[in-house]
């Protein structure tokens, strides 16, 4: 059995754990393409509830459009200096149970017509009793 010491020196475990909120930026500094894309594509992957991802991601890198947000993000300096913004953009009218996105996402797993209509059935419940009772 792993030690809390041992678990705590993972590396997984330390990224996880370093939180930081970067309050200044090099307006002179870009991302690279390449680091972006990596960022874009983990920020993808990243799991949900019942892994169904219902977000798109929006990348902001224009410097006019960004001076034109500034004001209504309380004026912060990060979004007029940081290279890009990434705003997340949330679906919920894709949560919903009979929404065909669901369908199609627990479709995508390649399960039993059965196996599929129950997990659906248990996504509903879970909507119904948990996110909005």
């Amino acid at each position: 059995m792993n030690s809390k010491k041992d678990i705590m020196a993972n590396p997984v475990i330390k990224a996880l754990n370093f939180r930081h909120a970067c309050k200044l930026f090099d307006p002179k500094k870009k991302i690279p393409k390449e680091i972006l894309d990596i960022i874009l594509t983990a920020a993808h992957l990243s799991p949900s509830s019942f892994g169904l991802e219902a977000w798109k991601f929006l990348v902001i890198s224009s410097d006019e459009v960004r001076k034109t947000l500034r004001p209504a993000c309380w004026n912060q300096p990060q979004i007029t200096d940081a290279s890009h913004v990434i705003v997340i953009l949330s679906r919920p009218e894709v949560v919903d149970p009979s929404h065909e996105y669901i369908k199609l996402n627990f479709k995508r797993r390649s399960l039993p017509k059965d196996v599929t209509k129950a997990y659906i059935e248990k996504y509903k419940h879970h909507m119904e009793t948990e996110v909005f009772p």
